[in-house]
């Protein structure tokens, strides 16, 4: 059976999908520069400041990723890091995150 085939998984995929968007959503980047963009991560979610070689693995990844990156693919990236980390994922998972996408958009070759 697909994963998205079950009624029980597609009324959660729903529900999680509206309750992140609410959330991606507090991360206005309109007016902040994308260096600052990661401080505004850590103000909503400040359990991933506690530990302080842990926020900065989150953030040498962050650094990573504005390297290697346009304005709108980094945005992107820092929503997903927002979603994993509504869902409370640990530090690593939220470092993936950010750096999801990177081989797709630059001259890495894995």
């Amino acid at each position: 059976m697909n994963f998205l085939e079950t009624s029980f998984i597609d009324l959660n995929y729903v529900n999680l999908y509206i309750y992140f968007m609410a959330v991606i959503f507090e991360i206005d980047t309109s007016n902040i520069a994308l260096s600052e963009l990661i401080d505004r991560f850590f103000k909503i979610f400040p359990q991933y400041t506690e530990n302080p070689a842990e926020k900065q693995y989150i953030e040498s990844s962050y650094q990573i990723l504005l390297s290697l990156n346009n304005d709108e693919e980094t945005v992107h990236s820092v929503r997903i890091a927002a979603i994993l980390a509504n869902a409370n994922f640990d530090y690593i998972t939220i470092a993936s995150g950010l750096l999801h996408n990177i081989l797709s958009y630059s001259s890495i070759n894995p």
